[in-house]
């Protein structure tokens, strides 16, 4: 009976990194690149409160595949739940998206924005892969 020549476990990892490094970087590994970077970003932004649209200055800062954070003129409290629509840059689709305030700061001048972070509750599977590829697409090199 030949012996087989079974690769180690030593030699099947090493050629498991090899192949992954070697594919450009997708779903697997990006999730951790995305969650903790964001990207950003300078495009208006159109929020519904309580069915309500908003009219004022808002403004996004920046973007992660998990929320963003907005200028405006028009603050909200922590925890409210909004509806946002917005076109990425070099995008003719209106984006929406379901999120809710996470945090506020207040404006140190008068007449300046406030900064709001929201945390997105409620994505389309397909808005989050746009939003993947873009933050992806979009973050400084290393």
């Amino acid at each position: 009976m030949a012996k087989m020549n079974r690769p180690t476990e030593e030699k099947r990892e090493e050629s498991l990194e090899e192949n992954l490094m070697d594919k450009p970087k997708t779903v697997q590994g990006s999730d951790r690149r995305i969650r903790g970077h964001r990207v950003d970003v300078s495009f208006p932004v159109s929020i519904t409160h309580e069915g309500t649209l908003i009219h004022g200055y808002v403004e996004a800062l920046n973007l992660s595949w998990s929320g963003m954070l907005l200028a405006t003129n028009f603050p909200l409290n922590v925890n409210d739940d909004i509806d946002l629509e917005f076109l990425l840059p070099d995008s003719d689709l209106v984006t929406h998206v379901r999120g809710r305030v996470t945090r506020t700061m207040t404006a140190s001048e008068p007449d300046s924005p406030v900064i709001m972070g929201i945390r997105f509750t409620d994505i389309d599977v397909n808005v989050q892969r746009i939003l993947q590829g873009y933050v992806l697409s979009n973050l400084p090199d290393r």
